[in-house]
């Protein structure tokens, strides 16, 4: 461990596999407490799911928790799932009658922007096994990994069984969608495989407590890190903190020039840099920042128009993340929307 920080994209699907005490429940800890650090309830909602009725009961009541209540039951899980489809259906109405192309284009104009919403599953596997049709349930996640993302539906998922096979977590639509894969240590190297993919084997060798590979989009190959440990009891007392300053029965925080109280994790909200999921008015100046970088840019013999480097180069001064494999296809959503050339 280098002592670097590096960042999961929270704005796709993602997928964790890990044997029994690999640290995937303190994986999700971290995710989730880091998600509604940096995002309010109104930009971002955690739709979830603890067949164990163990790990996640602590997030039950907090205001980013989609319905207020962790889904446990097969009937509870079966009612979530028909609200995130009606959502989606919701969503792609008004999608279609503003003629926008996905939900970040939607909220860049839209009063009130629609949040994101996060569906969290501890353990896939389990959760089939306690519904009536647990096939049905896997081809549901699938359906979601390939159409809703555009809606702003994720997925987050965990589970020790990672098979691709029949009663396995893994549908293989489900698993091609997944481009964010976190592998802690598994049971073997065919596991291994089906959580990190193309034949990549090294999880199994992983050690314990939160040791972990990281695939995604930003990195060529896979990267090892070390997850964060957020002891459960501080996990209580954050979402302890949290439910008093909001009003169970409107949802809306109770002092909102304080969101935080004397909580010192919340200073984290207020952030220098855009949000995963940005709110309409960061959405509007990134446009503008483009807008302003291509009406600034000077031709020459060898470039009619800007470079995406160019507009990277201009998006560094205005305080963006300096990394192109991050920032490339929000530029040229951005571009197509203002309807500028893309190179």
């Amino acid at each position: 461990v280098d002592g670097s920080l590096i960042e999961i994209p929270l704005n796709g699907h993602i997928g964790i596999g890990g044997a029994t005490g690999s640290g995937k429940t303190s994986l999700l800890d971290a995710i989730l407490i880091r998600a509604m650090v940096e995002h309010l309830p109104d930009v971002l909602q955690i739709a979830m799911i603890d067949c164990q009725t163990v790990n996640m009961q602590s997030y039950n009541g907090l205001p980013w928790i989609w319905g207020g209540r962790v889904a446990n039951t097969g009937e509870e899980i079966e009612s979530l799932f028909a609200s995130i489809f009606a959502e989606q259906k919701r969503r792609e109405g008004l999608l279609a009658a503003t003629n926008r192309r996905d939900y970040l284009h939607y909220n860049a104009t839209a009063t009130p922007p629609l949040p994101a919403i996060m569906i969290v599953i501890d353990e896939v596997a389990d959760t089939m096994s306690v519904l009536e049709n647990g096939s049905a349930f896997r081809e549901s996640l699938a359906r979601i990994s390939q159409a809703f993302r555009k809606f702003g539906i994720f997925l987050l998922l965990a589970t020790q069984r990672p098979s691709k096979e029949a009663g396995g977590a893994y549908s293989p639509h489900l698993a091609a969608n997944l481009l964010t894969r976190i592998a802690l240590r598994t049971t073997d190297a065919v596991n291994s495989e089906i959580v990190l993919g193309n034949a990549y084997r090294m999880a199994a060798s992983l050690q314990r407590k939160g040791d972990c590979y990281l695939v995604s989009p930003d990195y060529s190959c896979p990267k090892r890190f070390q997850s964060f440990y957020i002891e459960p009891e501080s996990v209580d007392n954050f979402c302890d903190r949290w439910r008093v300053r909001y009003d169970s029965n409107t949802r809306k925080l109770l002092d909102p020039n304080n969101p935080g109280g004397d909580y010192p994790i919340s200073l984290s909200i207020e952030r220098s840099q855009p949000e995963l999921f940005p709110t309409e008015n960061e959405e509007n100046k990134f446009l503008a920042c483009l807008q302003d970088a291509y009406d600034s840019f000077e031709p020459t013999q060898k470039r009619t128009t800007p470079s995406f480097n160019y507009y990277l180069d201009c998006l560094r001064k205005r305080g963006y993340p300096g990394d192109l494999n991050k920032l490339k296809d929000r530029i040229i959503n951005g571009l197509r929307s203002l309807k500028l050339p893309i190179p």
